[in-house]
Parts: structure tokens; sequence; C-alpha cells
């Protein structure tokens, strides 16, 4: 299992039947999220967003690269900064991060039927 941050997203990522697991999650002021899903060689990149709550907004973008076998993420945060007397600006904030999980090609070979254990071995 690997465990990363990126800006105010925790994202963790386990190897599963068939692809790779990726939970997100957000708990920053106002804005508290989950997200679960499997990215696979058919599905390998993904997009969650907060929506605007109080003026927050967040948003994430996941995906596995199968030729490297980084999952990369690239997150986006705006809070709202207020100026006398009431006007009201967002400033907004990025940060991305890669990390490997994967051999290269092993996305394609979970999605035709290798397991966890089969990869193991295919990288030792």
């Amino acid at each position: 299992m690997v465990d990363i941050s990126v800006g105010p997203f925790k994202v963790e990522a386990d190897i599963v039947d068939r692809g790779v697991q990726v939970k997100a999650s957000i708990d920053f002021k106002v804005l508290k999220k989950d997200w679960d899903v499997v990215l696979s060689a058919h599905s390998p990149k993904v997009s969650f967003s907060t929506g605007s709550v109080a003026d927050f907004e967040a948003s994430i973008d996941i995906g596995i690269d199968d030729a490297t076998g980084d999952l990369s993420a690239s997150a986006r945060i705006c809070v709202p900064v207020y100026h006398f007397p009431f006007h009201v600006r967002k400033d907004c904030k990025t940060a991305s991060t890669s990390i490997p999980v994967l051999p290269i090609g092993a996305l394609c070979l979970l999605e035709q039927g290798i397991n966890k254990a089969g990869l193991q071995y295919l990288e030792g």
C-alpha cells in the first residue's frame, strides 16, 4: 500500500484484482469528502471535485501511467479571501506528486488476471 499527501488531500493506493484501488479524501475546513475507485488499464485516470462549499472548492486528478508504473496526483484548492468592505476573491493553490506503485506494464497484466503475488514474482 502507498500513502501520499497532495495539498490537503490524502491518497492511498493498493494493488487489487484487475487494477489499483485508490482512496482519496479531503478534510479541510468546510470541505470533507471521501472517494474510492479502482484504476485499470481501461480507466487509468480519474478526477474528483468537492464542488463549491461556502466559496471553498477543491479538485484532484489521479492517474497511473502503465509505461512507467507511476501513480500521479495533481490537486487544486481554492479558498475565499475577503477584502473590505464586501469584495470576495478566490486564492487558488496547486500541488502535484508522482510515486512508483507498479512495475512497467503491470496495469495491463493486472487487467489480464495476473495477481499481486504474480507481480511481485515478476519484479524479483
